[in-house]
């Protein structure tokens, strides 16, 4: 597990303690779910220094291009810690370090069917010929290893960020992923981040994601332009249940959930295809994903798993922003529970908790209004330069359908939910954007309270990116 920011993460997972709620438990997800950033106050006194300011405008521009007016202008309060920290310890750039010399690191890793995870990650990065790394680690609680080797390249146009993508016209990027080993994985096929989750169940049992176990060979490709990108990607993996070992934490708290929802068992080959394009004149993006599993590849199962979302920013003024987010999902075939579709938590219904809700048939709605000025300021409460804060209201709606992967009720299979299906809500949010470990996301504190059928409400706090129904949150 990969672990940006611990001490930032830390305060988000322990401020994501239970709150009360009248019916369902609080969420404990730390999902990803959202869709603007926090704008940075104006600056006052003489011009910034040019170096750095070109730097950041660059960064701030790229953002705008693709997630919008929501997430401009970009709060440098973070970046420049980071800088000060980057210039205080040279030793932390790699660029004279010689390609072949091997980099270690930790890892650590913790949930309730694995326990905690000892080990440790080596990796080289011959020049322009990718990274190969590699990791293992001992789950204490089933007492057995866990790990792989992961090779991860990319080419393109010259001077393109592999983390921005290209940029302007006629620019592109290449990125080729393989992995191969054993690991452990969510069910759910559209989990929060991983380092989240692992915080969430280590700090106070808070995590409420069911696990599988996976040990086979995962490859993908993707070719990116600044306005579209296509991948591909092909995986040949046994995919096994797991139990719950583990039901301790740091605070000793109870579990929020302690049964580990069981997977179904079978050699998985899988075929999948993601397309993504901006309409034109719009900052509006459509991704269209596609998932197939047949016998004719090999699979134990048989089932295709198609989904589709759009989402952008609509600015009305200078001080407002509306961002729609929409999603529709349909599972065809056999009712594998790694292949279903969940709603509930942070990242699609907030006044729900995480993964309530789950059938072969997912549909899903959010706007969300956005203030997009320092809500400090205007109130003119004196605050640090660092602490920007912005407010926002948001209203979803959304709805699964179709039979239960784990045998429950369920419902008539069939391209839309009944009316009664549908589950509404409407709250108010607080944004924050530290500036890391990622520059473009924040924290989210919300309260969420459901409309007609709905009862249920609930605070959250939690991590996100902007836009994240478009954006992978694994």
């Amino acid at each position: 597990m990969k672990s940006p920011g611990w001490v930032a993460a830390l305060v988000i997972c322990i401020g994501a303690c239970p709150a009360h709620a009248q019916v369902a438990p609080p969420d404990s997800s730390a999902a990803d779910s959202s869709f603007s950033t926090p704008a940075a106050p104006a600056t006052r006194g003489g011009a910034p220094d040019s170096t750095l300011g070109g730097f950041l405008r660059s960064m701030s521009d790229s953002t705008d291009r693709y997630f919008g007016p929501s997430s401009a202008a970009l709060d440098t309060a973070g970046l420049d810690s980071a800088l000060a920290v980057h210039l205080a310890f040279p030793m932390l750039d790699r660029r004279g370090q010689h390609p072949l010399r091997p980099q270690f690191s930790p890892w650590f890793g913790f949930n309730r069917v694995d326990g905690p995870v000892y080990g440790g990650r080596v990796s080289v990065s011959p020049r322009r010929l990718g990274e190969l790394s590699g990791e293992a680690g001992y789950a204490v609680g089933p007492n057995q290893w866990l790990g792989g080797g992961n090779y991860d390249v990319h080419w393109g146009s010259p001077h393109v960020d592999v983390d921005e993508g290209p940029q302007r016209r006629g620019e592109y990027l290449w990125k080729l992923d393989a992995w191969v080993g054993r690991n452990t994985g969510v069910i759910d096929p559209d989990p929060s981040r991983g380092w989240q989750r692992t915080l969430r169940a280590f700090v106070n049992g808070s995590d409420r994601f069911s696990y599988l176990r996976r040990d086979g060979v995962d490859v993908s490709l993707e070719r990116q332009a600044v306005s579209w990108s296509v991948a591909i990607g092909y995986r040949d993996q046994l995919e096994s249940a797991r139990v719950t070992t583990t039901t301790w934490n740091l605070f000793d708290a109870t579990p929020q959930l302690v049964v580990n929802h069981a997977a179904l068992e079978g050699r998985v080959q899988e075929a999948r295809g993601e397309i993504s394009v901006r309409i034109p004149a719009t900052m509006v993006r459509l991704k269209v994903r596609d998932r197939v599993s047949s016998p004719a590849l090999g699979s134990d199962f048989d089932y295709q798993r198609c989904s589709a979302v759009t989402a952008g920013d609509v600015p009305i003024g200078r001080a407002l922003t509306l961002v729609p987010q929409l999603e529709y999902g349909r599972l065809l075939g056999d009712l594998v529970p790694q292949a279903a579709f969940y709603l509930g938590g942070p990242h699609s219904l907030r006044s729900l908790s995480t993964n309530d809700l789950s059938g072969t048939g997912a549909a899903l709605g959010r706007l969300d209004l956005v203030f997009t000025g320092d809500l400090l300021g205007v109130a003119h409460i004196p605050h640090p330069a660092f602490l920007v804060l912005q407010g926002g209201l948001f209203t979803a709606s959304g709805a699964t359908w179709g039979p239960d992967p784990y045998g429950g009720a369920g419902s008539a299979a069939g391209w839309w939910p009944q009316h009664g299906a549908w589950l509404s809500e409407a709250g108010g949010s607080i944004l924050f954007r530290p500036g890391l470990p990622e520059p473009a996301a924040f924290l989210r504190f919300d309260y969420a309270g459901g409309l007609g059928d709905n009862p249920r409400h609930k605070y959250s706090i939690y991590y996100t990116a902007p836009l994240d129904l478009l954006r992978p949150r694994k």
